[in-house]
């Protein structure tokens, strides 16, 4: 009695793991953010037609964003010429680098034929080094968009392993402009009246610091929160000409 009801809980277990499982994989869905300028490529389409939730965006790092550390670009075998003599590709590997820890450049292509366009094929093999070493870039090479999405969606599978797909994935913005953000940020907060509240408002309603430091009273008036008074006080601190003490500043004082 006690063993056929130990074999029969044991049963339902088994069929409740294997039921879950499959539930499981019908509706985690692997997804792979794409650059919307890639539309045109055919990449997307494939990795469509291979089960992937392919999602446009408008991506400042990468042209396909696997996780949160895995990050493609693709590059055509011209693409990858122009970019390699005209200077983008190594500041695109910069970027990728300093955004995720996984970096990947697919070259897609007949790379014989990158190889017969340079002068000296060195130059192919030797940027490849340069950036592998200094930026810590995978490089793969495809024949064709279909196999670029094939790559694509093993890179997928690799990552959803760890975890669900849906968190998996994050756009991340280069230090860069994170970086000018902070100092548009502090430049604004130091006028009169403004904090870094108001001046994230300010910018968000002008876009720039010129625009900021141009406005009228009647603009800067319209960022919510800032009122008129203030923006009349701040115009008229913009426009109050510089009064030099007697006494120079000592630089370390």
């Amino acid at each position: 009695m006690f063993s056929r009801f130990f074999v029969r809980s044991k049963g339902l277990r088994l069929f409740s793991k294997v039921c879950i499982e499959a539930y499981v994989r019908k509706v985690t869905k692997l997804r792979i953010l794409a650059d919307e300028r890639e539309k045109p490529s055919g990449v997307a389409d494939a990795l469509k037609n291979l089960g992937v939730l392919v999602e446009y965006r408008k991506l400042e790092v990468a042209d396909y964003i696997v996780s949160r550390e895995v990050a493609v670009e693709r590059k055509e075998a011209e693409d990858f010429l122009r970019s390699l003599f005209d200077g983008r590709l190594f500041d695109q590997a910069r970027r990728l680098s300093q955004s995720y820890r996984i970096p990947i450049i697919i070259l897609e292509g007949d790379a014989i034929s990158i190889g017969q366009k340079l002068k000296n094929r060195g130059t192919l093999w030797g940027a490849q080094v340069s950036l592998s070493l200094k930026y810590g870039i995978r490089f793969f090479q495809t024949s064709d968009s279909k196999e670029t999405a094939e790559l694509l969606h093993s890179l997928a599978r690799h990552e959803g392993k760890r975890g669900p797909s849906r968190p998996l994935v994050s756009i991340r913005k280069p230090k860069g402009s994170l970086e000018i953000s902070k100092a548009q940020l502090a430049v604004v907060a130091c006028l009169p009246g403004i904090g870094p509240k108001l001046a994230d408002g300010c910018l968000r309603r002008l876009k720039t610091v010129k625009s900021v430091f141009s406005a009228t009273a009647a603009q800067l008036a319209m960022v919510p929160g800032l009122g008129r008074r203030r923006a009349e006080r701040i115009v008229a601190f913009l426009n109050h000409p510089y009064e030099p003490s007697n006494t120079p500043p000592h630089p370390f004082h």
